[in-house]
């Protein structure tokens, strides 16, 4: 009885294909193995695709052969054995000089004394079908970077669309996933968060899952440098504008790799400092960072917890001498500054109220027309570029001519995004200044009272650059607090005590619908480029009240 080596090989190396492939092809083989007589010495499998060499089972399989341990092989097909013409040369030369009894598949079997040329044929040809379907995806896959589409797996975020016409489908928002990103995108623009705290952030707000788990660390970090979620991807080295919805602009793009450029790695805190992170030294501008003291309070025999805030002090060639901070007096001087943009609620309530009911404004902007005449530029270069392709014959020059226009559509898109975000600012300017409204109206409350991310998104809405100088702080003041101090201060003007008599609010301050309506008009009066006048001029010929 002759003896066998079954080979069994999976059409793909991806293993979520074809499960069964392997399995079906064993237990056909046996059964042809025990009607044939045949002994199967081993079972070899690979799960490699055979249009390369270097295949671990199939090296196994002849050398094996040659050292006289089996004599034929089993096989599906004999393009389960080779589809390379390396590999069906060794074969056939085995075959020719008996070394190989014989190969048997299902179909026919193949002899040294039967002519070589079948056993080319059939070789030839699975070999040829490697290289035309390697030429078919290849094409098709560049019609569709043509198109603007990646012709790959969707980023996290995206879904490959599955219905429509094979060869032009699209790559579309993978909803509510794509939302939880753009907050992401947003929330780090914003705020320039760390990506360990923004994961946290994630993990706790708005989970993105991945296969029924939250998605990993480093792939969390991997979508914060990837172009794609810009509206432009990358192929062979070359960049694509894209055809996709893109979920920030080339321009935040590069301001998030700048923000992203230190190193960035999540780690277990020990002690938590809500207010760590957010304030620098006002002497060598180093980072301030916070630590915790135990002490223990004799008179009242326990432990006692003590959180200070101090200048890092890394910067070198530089020495500071800035003094700790206590958390609770860094605390009690946001609560200060808070106070100092305290409004009655009637005047605050009135600025939303008229924001909610008023378009956003808009005004000539030099910048949209500059835009614009680059972006007629950009098209007139590519129609040119594309009608000298057409009639260029050199095959060389015009890859180099495509590569251009590819650049040329990157930059294109880049200004088109601008635009809608120039177009788009008047709305989301005035949601920026609702949203801000909206909070500092409840401030003191939350930032006493709420999480730690609340009381951090309170620090961030005062305003920035924020700095530790000589026992206090000091910052910039963001739109909305500057215009509410200035608001404040034409109140105090009319109302030095903000005390009336008599209140039916909660912030115990009873105002003339017209004297609010004056003080809101009277800042944009005073400095146009706050644009907050626009939330409640109002003409009130018979002041009533609120």
């Amino acid at each position: 009885m002759s003896r066998y080596i079954l080979y069994a090989r999976k059409s793909t190396e991806d293993k979520t294909r074809q499960i069964q492939s392997i399995p079906d092809q064993i237990n056909a083989l046996s059964r042809l193995a025990t009607s044939r007589g045949c002994e199967i010495v081993t079972v070899i499998e690979d799960e490699k695709s055979a249009k390369d060499i270097g295949r671990v089972g199939f090296s196994s399989m002849i050398k094996r052969i040659k050292s006289g341990e089996a004599q034929g092989i089993l096989c599906w097909n004999i393009d389960r054995l080779s589809r390379n013409p390396k590999d069906s040369g060794e074969l056939m030369w085995m075959l020719q000089k008996g070394i190989i009894e014989a190969i048997i598949t299902p179909e026919r079997t193949y002899y040294p004394h039967d002519s070589s040329i079948l056993l080319s044929v059939e070789t030839g040809r699975s070999t040829d079908y490697v290289r035309k379907l390697s030429t078919d995806v290849k094409r098709g896959m560049q019609s569709k970077i043509e198109q603007g589409w990646l012709p790959c797996r969707a980023p996290i975020g995206y879904r490959n669309e599955r219905e429509g016409i094979k060869g032009r489908k699209r790559i579309l928002p993978d909803q509510p996933t794509f939302e939880s990103i753009c907050t992401l995108w947003r929330h780090l623009l914003k705020n320039r968060t760390p990506l360990a705290e923004l994961y946290r952030v994630m993990q706790n707000e708005a989970p993105i899952h991945v296969r029924g788990e939250v998605i990993a660390f480093s792939s969390f970090c991997r979508i914060f440098h990837n172009p794609f979620y810009a509206g432009v991807f990358t192929w062979k080295g070359e960049a694509h504008a894209g055809a996709h919805t893109a979920m920030i602009t080339q321009r935040e793009y590069e301001e998030v790799q700048g923000i992203l450029s230190g190193t960035s790695a999540i780690r277990q805190q020990r002690d938590v400092f809500p207010l760590k992170g957010l304030f620098h030294c006002g002497t060598c501008g180093a980072c301030i960072t916070a630590e915790r003291h135990t002490k223990v309070v004799k008179s009242k025999h326990r432990e006692q917890n003590y959180d200070y805030y101090r200048c890092c002090h890394k910067k070198k060639g530089v020495t500071c001498r800035e003094k700790p901070m206590s958390k609770e007096k860094i605390e009690k001087t946001i609560l200060d500054e808070i106070v100092r943009l305290y409004l009655p609620k009637e005047v605050i309530e009135f600025g939303l109220r008229k924001l909610r009911q008023e378009p956003a404004m808009q005004s000539y902007n030099p910048k949209v027309a500059e835009l614009e005449r680059s972006i007629g530029i950009h098209e007139k270069n590519i129609r040119t570029m594309e009608q000298n392709i057409a009639l260029e014959s050199d095959a060389e020059t015009r890859a180099i001519m495509k590569k251009q226009i590819e650049r040329t559509r990157v930059l294109k898109l880049g200004w088109e995004q601008e635009l809608r975000k120039l177009e788009a600012r008047p709305v989301e300017l005035s949601k920026d200044i609702q949203e801000s409204l909206e909070l500092l109206l409840i401030a003191q409350d939350r930032f006493q009272n709420g999480s730690d991310e609340e009381r951090r998104e309170i620090v961030r809405t005062l305003g920035s650059e924020w700095r530790m100088s000589g026992q206090s702080l000091v910052y910039k003041p963001n739109l909305v607090p500057a215009a509410l101090r200035t608001i404040r201060e034409r109140y105090l003007l009319q109302n030095p005590r903000l005390e009336p008599l008599h209140s039916q609010s909660e912030c115990g301050i009873t105002c003339c619908l017209s004297d609010v309506g004056a003080l809101w008009s009277g800042i944009r009066e005073s400095n146009s480029r706050l644009k907050l006048g626009k939330l409640a001029y109002y003409h009130c010929t018979n002041p009533a009240r609120i």
